[in-house]
């Protein structure tokens, strides 16, 4: 099982072998997490290795050297974007977890870093968001992976968390070098052959739809205990639309 904790700082600090990037499905620079990352890596150089890629389906994971930032792969975990809980975003948003720690685990990585998914921009509710995180993680079955930081951005999502049960690890913004020791962290060797033997996989068909089929998974154990909030919550998002 990969031992997971939440850390309150700068996820462009972190030190980590990947470290999870929420991405579009053109790869190019969004907002919040994305839009420092790409700041933190060397926006000129993780935008050229985007363009080679060009695209990646929601629900999917690319990867590109990290550039500048203290890791050794960027992983692009392609979400969704909440429209109204009809259009399979929490599938999605599953998938894209699912893809982002097999990504890792096929470069060999042992340390991997995300943000809350979804819980920005994306507007997905944050609690829901927190439960997926949660539950992929714990889900997943590694060969390599051994930790997973879910690093927290704001006051209200760290609230959230302790709320929730979970510890938080805080490092002041002076000491972003120094941090838990559950995070200083060991990088792989990097070799381009790697890289593309994780890159080819993904593009099968059948790995594709296997990480589909896991998120779906994941999400029916996520979704057990909330059936009633999820009812409510989709009734009132009808109502609203019917009285627009």
């Amino acid at each position: 099982m990969i031992n997971k904790f939440f850390i309150n700082t700068d996820i462009c600090d972190i030190g980590a072998d990947a470290i999870v990037l929420p991405a579009n499905e053109s790869l190019k620079e969004g907002s919040g997490a994305s839009a420092a990352l790409f700041q933190a890596a060397g926006r000129k150089e993780l935008a050229r290795a985007c363009e080679k890629i060009g695209h990646s389906e929601v629900g999917s994971a690319a990867v590109t050297d990290a550039f500048n930032l203290n890791a050794q792969f960027i992983i692009h975990a392609c979400v969704p974007k909440w429209i109204d809980g009809n259009h399979d975003e929490y599938d999605l948003l599953c998938s894209a977890y699912i893809a982002a720690l097999q990504m890792a685990d096929l470069l060999n990585c042992t340390t991997i870093a995300f943000p809350l998914l979804a819980s920005g921009n994306n507007k997905f509710d944050k609690g829901m968001a927190l439960e997926i995180a949660v539950k992929c993680i714990e889900s997943f079955e590694s060969r390599h992976l051994q930790q997973a930081a879910i690093v927290l951005y704001g006051e209200s999502t760290m609230n959230l968390v302790k709320e929730s049960g979970y510890p938080v690890f805080s490092v002041s913004a002076h000491d972003n070098h120094k941090l838990h020791p559950a995070v200083n962290l060991t990088l792989p060797v990097n070799t381009a052959e790697i890289q593309q033997a994780a890159m080819n996989w993904f593009k099968e068909r059948k790995h594709q739809q296997a990480i589909l089929a896991a998120g779906a998974v994941v999400l029916k154990t996520v979704l057990k205990n909330k059936k009633e909030a999820v009812k409510t919550v989709e009734q009132v998002v009808h109502i609203v639309m019917d009285a627009l």
